[in-house]
């Protein structure tokens, strides 16, 4: 992809989407190439920082591997969408990675469980991200889903993304 656009949007969790750090910053160095010199991108990504302020359940994947399996099995994600709800969220303290053991059962196909997992962010975890791939970012700030102008602060239950403003130098 060569740099074609004014500007470039990533919201929600496209990035986070790999526990493999390398595969997101991949996403995020895609973006930084397609932009126009002095081009723009507004990306979000889940935060960290109140996910580990309301989990239940935080662990380190290190020295206990098997409690992904003891993870409750949960509707929540085909019921309401709420990949916040605390007592459903296992998190690696040390990766950032969260884990949720989802169950779907709608529909005409056999019912299926999967663990889940995506990484979450910190304010500065995203913007070293961002400066790293190429993106001078302008601004970050705590939002809430739809309301992009609030700044919130980190651990605010409705903080739940993290925006960031960046410029392709």
């Amino acid at each position: 992809m060569s740099q074609d656009y004014d500007a470039v949007i990533c919201l929600y969790d496209v990035i986070g989407s790999f526990i493999d750090e390398a595969e997101n910053k991949k996403i995020l160095a895609n973006i930084a190439r397609s932009l126009k010199p002095d081009g723009v991108a507004i990306i979000t990504v889940m935060n960290y920082e109140l996910t580990a302020r309301i989990a239940e359940h935080v662990f380190s994947f290190d020295s206990e591997p098997n409690r992904v399996l003891k993870l409750e099995p949960s509707g929540i994600m085909e019921e309401t969408g709420n990949i916040f709800n605390p007592a459903h969220l296992l998190v690696d303290e040390k990766t950032h990675i969260v884990y949720r053991n989802e169950q779907f059962t709608r529909g005409e196909e056999l019912p299926e469980q999967l663990i889940v997992m995506d990484r979450r962010y910190t304010k500065q975890e995203i913007m070293g991200l961002c400066e790293e791939v190429g993106l001078q970012v302008q601004w970050a700030k705590y939002i809430g889903a739809g309301k992009w102008n609030d700044s919130l602060n980190p651990t605010e239950d409705a903080a739940k993304e993290i925006m960031v403003f960046g410029k392709r130098g």
